[in-house]
C-alpha cells in the first residue's frame, strides 16, 4: 500500500481533478460491480480521478480500471482485524486528498468507511443504497437497524438505484434529497441479434425450437434459486424440451445442483458459472425469470429487458423495474402460476432501444447524473 501512497503524492496535475474514493467492490461480478463499472466507463476522467478500496485480494474488474489510471487499495478485512482496517483507511484518506468518499451499500451493517471519512474531514460523503431488505443473520440485522440512524447524520449525499432502495436505507424523511441513479446499461451491447442467438444456442447445444428460460445471479438465498427450480420443474412436466440456463456462482450452488439431480433435470439445466458475456447469453433466451426475495433494482432485470426479453419477476421487487411493457410481477407462492405465465408468453419485438432511451436507462444519458454530482462543489 505504501507504493500506492507514493503514487498519489507524485501525481501532480496542472488542472486538479475531483478525487473520488469508492468503497463496496468485491471479487465477484454482482449487481454493484456491474453498476459501478457501467458508470465508471462513462465518467469524464479528464475531470474526475476515481480510485477504489476493497477488502478482497483482487477486485473483480481490477485490471480494467487500473489500465485506465485508477488505484486499487487492498485493505484488511474488517471482520478479521477491525483496528487494522480503520488504520489503513485513515492512511489512505490522509495521503490521498480525496474530495469525495462514495460508499456502496447492500446494508448498513458496516458503516466504518462512512464514519472514518466523516472523522477525517472528507467534505462530501456519498452513501449509495443498492438493496431493499435487511440482510440475513441476527447480528447483521441488529447492526443494520442501529446504523441506519447514524447514516443520515454522517452522509452529505444520499444516492440509490431506486426509490424503494433509498427509502429502505434512508427513510421517507429524506425522499426530497434522494438522488436516483438508475441501473442504466449500454443499450447497443444488449440489442437483439438473431445471428448471435443462433451462435450461442449452438455453443450451448440448444436447438432453435427449444424454450429457454434464463437467470443471472449469485447462488445465495436472496436470489431464491430453490423456487426457480420448482418453477422450471413445473414447466418441464409440460415441455420436456425446455431448458433453464443459470449464470453465476455462490455458496448455494451445490445445493441447487443436487436438487436438479434429484428431480432428474440435469440434462435440461445448464450451470454456466460466472460469465463476462451475459449480453450474448441473453440473446439465446426466450424469457428471463427473477423470483428474488428482495432487490434494490436488479441490474440483470434491466439488462434482460434491454435484450428484449419478457421478464417474469417477483412481486417483492420494486415496480420501478418495469421499464418495458414486457415485465410481469408475480407473488412467490405458487410455482405453477409462474409456469403458466411463462408458457403463455407470445413472441414479441425484441428491439427496446427507443423505450430504454425514453425511460432514462441509456447509460450515455444516465451517466451525466453521476458526472455532475462528482463535479459540483458544495
Amino acid at each position: 500500500m505504501e507504493e500506492k501512497m507514493n503514487k498519489v503524492h507524485n501525481n501532480s496535475e496542472k488542472t486538479p481533478k475531483t478525487r473520488v474514493l469508492i468503497f463496496g467492490m468485491s471479487n465477484l461480478l454482482g449487481g454493484v460491480e456491474t453498476y459501478m463499472l457501467n458508470y465508471y466507463n462513462h465518467l469524464d476522467r479528464s475531470k474526475i480521478q476515481v480510485d477504489f478500496v476493497t477488502m478482497y485480494p483482487t477486485m473483480y474488474f481490477e485490471n480494467e480500471v487500473e489500465a485506465k489510471g485508477s488505484t486499487i487499495y487492498h485493505v484488511t478485512e474488517v471482520k478479521k482485524n477491525p483496528q487494522k482496517f480503520i488504520s489503513e483507511i485513515k492512511d489512505i484518506l490522509l495521503n490521498g486528498n480525496y474530495d469525495i468518499v462514495h460508499v456502496n451499500m447492500l446494508s448498513a451493517a458496516n458503516i466504518l468507511p462512512v464514519t472514518i471519512a466523516k472523522n477525517m474531514g472528507v467534505k462530501r460523503i456519498f452513501v449509495h443504497s443498492h438493496n431493499a431488505n435487511t440482510p440475513n443473520g441476527l447480528l447483521r440485522k441488529v447492526m443494520h437497524q442501529w446504523n441506519k440512524r447514524k447514516i443520515v447524520r454522517l452522509a452529505t449525499d444520499y444516492l440509490a438505484c431506486s426509490k424503494k432502495a433509498g427509502t429502505w436505507l434512508f427513510g421517507e424523511q429524506l425522499e426530497e434529497q434522494l438522488v436516483i441513479i438508475p441501473n442504466a446499461v449500454e443499450i447497443d451491447q444488449f440489442k437483439f441479434d438473431p445471428k448471435v442467438r443462433s451462435e450461442v444456442r449452438k455453443e450451448l447445444s440448444i436447438a432453435e425450437d427449444q424454450l429457454v428460460l434464463g437467470h443471472v445471479g449469485a447462488f445465495r438465498e436472496q436470489k431464491n434459486h430453490d423456487f426457480l427450480i420448482d418453477i422450471f420443474a413445473a414447466i418441464h412436466k409440460r415441455n420436456e424440451k425446455a431448458v433453464l440456463v443459470l449464470v453465476g456462482q455462490g455458496e448455494l450452488k451445490e445445493k441447487i445442483q443436487n436438487k436438479v439431480k434429484l428431480l432428474n433435470l440435469e440434462h435440461n439445466v445448464k450451470f454456466l458459472g460466472v460469465r463476462q458475456d451475459s449480453n450474448r447469453l441473453y440473446q439465446a433466451m426466450d424469457v428471463f425469470v427473477l423470483p428474488s426475495l428482495f432487490e434494490g433494482l436488479p441490474v440483470v432485470g434491466v439488462e434482460a429487458q434491454a435484450a428484449g426479453l419478457p421478464l417474469i419477476v417477483s412481486s417483492q421487487v420494486t415496480s420501478e423495474l418495469e421499464i418495458t411493457a414486457n415485465c410481469q410481477f408475480l407473488s412467490i407462492d405458487d410455482p405453477e402460476i409462474w409456469a403458466d405465465t411463462v408458457l403463455a408468453i407470445e413472441p414479441i419485438d425484441r428491439d427496446m432501444s427507443e423505450v430504454f432511451s425514453k425511460n432514462g436507462y441509456d447509460i450515455d444519458v444516465a451517466s451525466k447524473i453521476l458526472n455532475d454530482l462528482y463535479c459540483e462543489t458544495k
